[in-house]
């Protein structure tokens, strides 16, 4: 469920959403009100989901075209432009199930054996309503953790996608939306576990957190 509170008085929600899955919400993402509307972005193991927060009784939906994907473990939006990236790892294929859908141009080869290859996609929202896929992506992910990721949007480039490749355990951006590899950088001794963007000005900040390491990243 999705539960919306007034941050004046939080002793009760104001309102509460149904989901469309039993999987628990893991990430959520206020967009632009436009015309009224509030559109939320949310995001469970089942895909991502967009919510319409105004209280005209519209009931969610899954973003389509992201069935065959696998299971969402991420979700990064740039709320100037529209740009949306989820990110999914191969669902256990047990006996019986149907062929596994095909992956993505693959990566270059991985440093260390680790992690599951899995997605990254680019969608783009049109007029706060529809989407689009624009391009995909292969990368390696956590097997077991849900990862966190980042949309940098410098205001004089293209925006860029952040996320901690599980087989380096460092921090890789991509062009968008051609996922061009725009940088690499230094690794972690341990995994990725948070990426958080804050923009100021013409330029930005990255931050980029693992077990034993906070990283700090300026962004032009």
């Amino acid at each position: 469920m999705l539960l919306m509170f007034d941050i004046r008085q939080t002793a009760r929600c104001l309102e509460s959403m149904e989901g469309l899955s039993r999987f628990p919400i893991h990430t959520i993402c206020s967009l632009q009100p436009n015309h009224c509307s509030r559109k939320v972005l949310t995001a469970s193991s089942a895909g991502p989901c967009l919510w319409d927060a105004s209280g005209c009784g519209e009931r969610p939906f899954l973003i389509p075209g992201l069935e065959n994907q696998g299971i969402c473990i991420s979700l990064a939006t740039g709320l100037s432009n529209g740009e949306i990236v989820a990110s999914f790892r191969p669902k256990i294929e047990l006996p019986g199930d149907a062929a596994p859908s095909q992956t993505p141009a693959s990566p270059s080869q991985p440093i260390y054996s680790a992690g599951k290859l899995g997605s990254h996609v680019n969608i783009k929202m049109i007029n706060g309503t529809s989407f689009q896929t624009i391009h995909a992506v292969s990368g390696y992910v956590s097997e077991v953790r849900m990862s966190k990721s980042a949309i940098i949007c410098p205001e004089r480039n293209n925006s860029r996608f952040a996320f901690g490749d599980e087989s380096t355990h460092g921090v890789c951006l991509w062009n968008l939306p051609s996922f061009h590899v725009h940088s690499r950088h230094r690794p972690h001794l341990h995994p990725i576990l948070d990426l958080k963007y804050s923009s100021y000005g013409s330029s930005g900040l990255l931050g980029c957190l693992s077990e034993s390491k906070l990283q700090v990243f300026t962004c032009l």
